[in-house]
């Protein structure tokens, strides 16, 4: 296999990218991969380099579209025109299989390809697409042993009760011992630890929580002026206070498995304050697919609106009814099965720490430029989540299937609408709404995940509803 060499009858354009994580490695230094990328070029028949991009300490799991450097050329609108994306090994671009052939099908479907020098890949051709697909998988694999060899270590003094860095929890502190420290119990506020524990067993929410400790003059874990809902419900989530490896256990397992029912419990609800509307991304116009947006009014309350005009401004209490009524005709017969995680185990979390993970990234690609920076700023501290999770020891957890002996039709009659946003979401369902006029109601709904029942019965059910 030769060097794959740019045939064009005009001049080729190529960008040459290149990118270094925080473990510099002299012989992957970003003058040495401008020097070879540019070398490249030069052996090409009527081409010319048009921009060299370097992202200097990133990772190679940061999609190539996010990138400081290189995110503003993977545009309809780049700073210059280019026909070839060029570095000189595929990890140089990322090691996630998934960005590479993304930016790869991106690439192919404006004209341009992808080339990289050392590996001998060039997109143009269906061996090259193939080889390609191949040579992402190993280099995902590569980072996958690197993250878990990381993983291992930092496991292993976890649970060998050292402290790795940041943070430590509220309850406990940091002595020395020999060449590492290690965690044990503050003993001056274990009490309040239980206490908060307790409280939450109760019924009482995070945010009350948060009002007790600042009355009673507690310190807060990071030395700030005040207690916040936010700073409560993530210590009160943490399975560390019932023991992890050799660190020492403040809360006994059942009390901490009673006070998480309840705040799971307290958690519905709250998205109806979300900015966004609870019913963001479950509700689309039924005429153009593109997603409602919504805005809060004085008089209507929250209205959700399509960007193009298409049908009048819905009201969100009236969308409450749409929602439940084709929630009801998909799902109502099926029978209710609560399903509890015990709290021994973080697979459970992980797995919901990747998909939300997964979701802000897929955000984070189709999201407009204001709107970036926050998404950024979440996908971050998500990443900290996980790297928390991912740190600790394996545990052997347990899942309970307890039948309830209702069906959805009976739950939903009993769920406000942001509980029922929640379980529709989970459940990836959309529908698609345009209201055409309010008296007489005219409503058009469009359902693409489920037909068992006519939309026009669904407008029957609100009209019901309405009587």
């Amino acid at each position: 296999m030769t060097t794959p060499q740019v045939v064009n009858v005009a001049t080729v354009k190529i960008l040459l990218a290149g990118r270094l994580s925080q473990s510099h490695d002299k012989s992957t230094s970003l003058e040495r991969q401008e020097t070879k990328g540019r070398t490249w070029a030069r052996g090409q028949e009527d081409a010319r380099v048009v921009g060299w991009v370097a992202d200097d300490g990133v990772s190679g799991s940061v999609s190539p579209f996010d990138r400081d450097a290189l995110g503003p050329w993977l545009t309809d609108n780049p700073p210059k025109p280019f026909d070839v994306l060029a570095a000189t090994k595929l990890d140089r671009i990322g090691r996630s299989a998934r960005d590479i052939l993304e930016l790869a099908e991106w690439l192919s479907r404006r004209g341009k390809r992808l080339v990289f020098i050392d590996d001998k890949i060039d997109t143009d051709g269906p061996f090259g697409k193939f080889f390609l697909t191949v040579m992402a998988a190993i280099a995902e694999l590569e980072r996958a042993l690197i993250m878990e060899r990381t993983r291992d270590a930092r496991a292993k003094l976890v649970a060998d009760g050292y402290w790795i860095g940041g943070q430590v929890a509220w309850g406990y502190k940091v002595i020395p011992d020999g060449p590492h420290k290690r965690v044990v119990v503050d003993e001056d506020v274990r009490d309040l630890v239980v206490q908060a524990f307790e409280w939450a067993a109760d019924g009482r929410n995070p945010a009350w929580i948060s009002r007790e400790l600042q009355r009673l003059g507690v310190d807060t874990p990071r030395g700030g002026e005040a207690w916040s809902r936010k700073t409560v419900a993530v210590l009160l989530e943490r399975d560390l206070y019932i023991g992890l490896g050799d660190v020492p256990a403040i809360v006994d397992p059942d009390l901490f498995a009673r006070a998480g029912k309840k705040l799971s419990a307290a958690k519905h609800g709250r998205a109806a304050r979300a900015t966004s509307g609870h019913w963001a991304g479950t509700v689309f116009c039924a005429e153009c697919g593109g997603k409602l947006w919504s805005r809060n009014e004085k008089r209507r309350g929250r209205v959700y609106y399509c960007q193009h005009k298409h049908g009048k401004d819905i009201r969100e209490d009236l969308l409450d009814d749409v929602a439940k009524a084709e929630f009801i005709s998909a799902f109502g017969k099926e029978p209710v099965v609560d399903i509890i995680v015990h709290p021994d185990t973080t697979a459970s979390e992980v797995a919901l720490c990747r998909a939300k993970l997964d979701r802000v990234n897929e955000r984070l690609r189709t999201a407009d430029g204001p709107d970036r920076a926050a998404i950024r700023t979440e996908r971050d501290a998500i990443e900290t989540e996980l790297d928390e999770l991912e740190s600790r020891p394996p545990r052997e957890g347990r899942t309970e299937r307890i039948p309830t002996g209702e069906t959805w039709e009976q739950r939903a009659d009993r769920m406000d609408a942001p509980e029922l946003a929640d379980e529709i979401q989970q459940r990836g369902f959309t529908f698609g709404v345009r209201l055409l006029s309010i008296k007489p109601l005219d409503l058009e709904i469009s359902v693409t995940e489920h037909s068992p029942v006519p939309a026009p019965e669904a407008v029957a059910y609100l009209e019901q509803q309405s009587d």
